[in-house]
């Protein structure tokens, strides 16, 4: 579970935290760490406050675009599942596989800037009040996917995020907005997934390929338990 700042974010999948490999310090407010994709596998950010001192503004980066942005009191945990799609609906979050396009057919193609990176970004931030009156309503705005991408983006075998299925989620104008104290290009916390699909990170080694995990787990079971002979105090006891 990557830590910093007395905050934790990670990946979970089917309400269990994914395997974080290589998990590094970038610099004093940057972690980094590898997460294994697979092709129509739903995903949730989960934040945790594990200090409980500050209000926090919460943005969710998705292949270099912004899906998500909440605003967290202290001490509180968010589950961060997916995308408003509607009013009363939003769309999960879902790995998928890249479509790749020849050049002939690219043009007007846009890759995303950071594909193949979940990055959530922390800023320290106060709570104002918000006036709510008859006029407050739902603005739509279709959150941004990924559609093919060229291959010249030298993207093969890679997975993308994508929106999946929809979940009822009923749209209701908040009373408060989270202002951010944090300079937008400082924030306080960055954390960052790279993901990839499993073979991909076995053939950099920042995985061990699947035979040799088994191999490991099999030398773990098989290893000789060494058992100690207890003391001549504690023997004359166990005699008695």
């Amino acid at each position: 579970m990557p830590q910093l700042h007395g905050y934790s974010v990670t990946i979970t999948s089917h309400g269990r935290e994914v395997e974080h490999y290589d998990v590094k310090l970038e610099n004093p407010d940057t972690v980094s760490c590898y997460i294994v994709s697979e092709s129509g596998m739903e995903f949730t950010v989960q934040y945790t406050d594990l200090q409980g001192r500050r209000t926090m503004k919460v943005d969710v980066f998705i292949d270099g675009r912004m899906l998500a942005s909440k605003s967290a009191e202290p001490g509180k945990t968010l589950s961060i599942w997916g995308s408003r799609t509607s009013k009363t609906t939003r769309s999960t979050f879902r790995f998928s596989e890249i479509t790749l396009v020849d050049d002939d057919d690219a043009d007007g193609l846009v890759t995303p800037p950071s594909i193949g990176s979940i990055e959530v970004k922390l800023y320290r931030a106060r709570i104002e009040k918000c006036r709510i009156s008859s006029r407050s309503h739902y603005r739509r705005s279709d959150p941004p996917q990924t559609g093919p991408v060229s291959e010249k983006s030298k993207k093969g075998g890679w997975h993308q995020v994508s929106l999946g299925r929809d979940r009822r989620s009923e749209w209701q104008p908040s009373p408060t907005r989270a202002i951010r104290l944090d300079p937008i290009d400082a924030p306080y916390a960055i954390f960052r997934f790279n993901y990839r699909p499993r073979a991909m990170l076995q053939a950099e080694n920042i995985i061990p390929p699947l035979g040799m995990l088994t191999k490991l787990n099999v030398e773990a079971l098989q290893a000789p338990v060494c058992k100690r002979s207890p003391s001549p105090h504690i023997a004359r006891n166990l005699s008695r």
